[in-house]
């Protein structure tokens, strides 16, 4: 059996999303936990989210406390790195006392990282029961079996899967743990890495999920996720990969197309400024027109009162 996956009547493939993003500090890590938590004061005021079936959301890997988890992982990962930076440091103001505190207080490097996992859009979930969506609960635990294997730098604090919204969807939240080794491995043009703070093991998501590893990774996890669903569901669904390649591409593309873009903004805005220009004049004869109309007419009064 195939079901159908439309949108306004068009047949497609199932689609599988895997999103990345990064935060910067502990704020956004906070907010983070808060959102994929559901700490929320005012649930019911939240759009898109169903707080009836709240009860369903699942804590499908690592503990609850997302803040506490991932300075676990700073400790675990980097506290030798950290040791071995600061024992050749002269200076004690250069040593590295908080490796947490430190990248959260860096604008550049990323905290903490957070994926999202997805498969089917809400066209496809709007309609299906609550029994329905629990079922992707053991499609996402293969689905982060294979984010583990094919990314074992990634440090998995928390995997949280969410069944209050139209479409299921897991929040994964990580570290990304590198070092040299890796960083030459994902860029083997590169003779020599600039290590940060001079660490041998280092936070960096730029260097875990990098081009290379994720155009390599996309065609492997969305091939198996449509068979893991399949299974699952017992059904015959097809991939469509659209989605998973542009949410990582769309920025390299972007850069390729940003002087064109930028140069036809500027003559959007130059033309805009030319209409709002006309809209003024336009408005300034129209009443300018209004006043002679009312001065003739005036005029015509006053020779009929003779």
């Amino acid at each position: 059996m195939k079901s159908k996956n439309t949108k306004k009547g068009v047949v497609m493939g199932l689609s599988v999303s895997f999103k990345i993003k990064g935060g910067y500090n502990s704020n956004q890590l906070l907010a983070a936990y808060k959102n994929n938590m559901r700490k929320y004061k005012n649930y019911d005021e939240k759009e898109n989210l169903f707080p009836e079936n709240i009860k369903y959301n699942v804590l499908l890997y690592g503990e609850e406390n997302i803040y506490q988890g991932v300075r676990k992982i700073y400790k675990v990962e980097f506290r030798e790195a950290v040791d071995e930076y600061n024992k050749i440091q002269k200076r004690s103001d250069r040593k590295i006392y908080d490796y947490f505190e430190k990248i959260a207080s860096d604008k550049k490097t990323n905290l903490f990282t957070e994926i999202i996992i997805q498969i089917g859009d809400k066209y496809y979930w709007e309609n299906k029961s609550i029994e329905e969506k629990q079922k992707m609960i053991e499609v996402f635990r293969e689905q982060i079996k294979i984010i583990n294997e094919y990314f074992p730098n990634f440090k998995m604090v928390n995997a949280i899967c969410h069944l209050d919204m139209i479409s299921p969807k897991t929040h994964i939240i990580g570290v990304c743990v590198s070092n040299k080794e890796l960083a030459l491995k994902n860029n083997p043009k590169k003779i020599e890495k600039t290590r940060l703070n001079g660490m041998d093991t280092y936070v960096s998501q730029v260097e875990v999920f990098n081009k290379l590893t994720l155009l390599k990774f996309h065609s492997i996890f969305s091939k198996k996720s449509i068979e893991i669903f399949n299974l699952v569901y017992n059904l015959n669904e097809i991939g469509n990969d659209k989605k998973l390649h542009q949410n990582h591409l769309e920025l390299e593309e972007y850069k390729k197309i940003a002087p064109t873009l930028k140069k036809m903004q500027q003559e959007y805005d130059n033309l805009k400024l030319k209409k709002e220009k006309l809209e003024r004049e336009i408005k300034k004869l129209k009443k300018e027109k209004n006043d002679l109309n009312s001065y003739i007419k005036k005029l015509k009064q006053e020779d009929n009162d003779e």
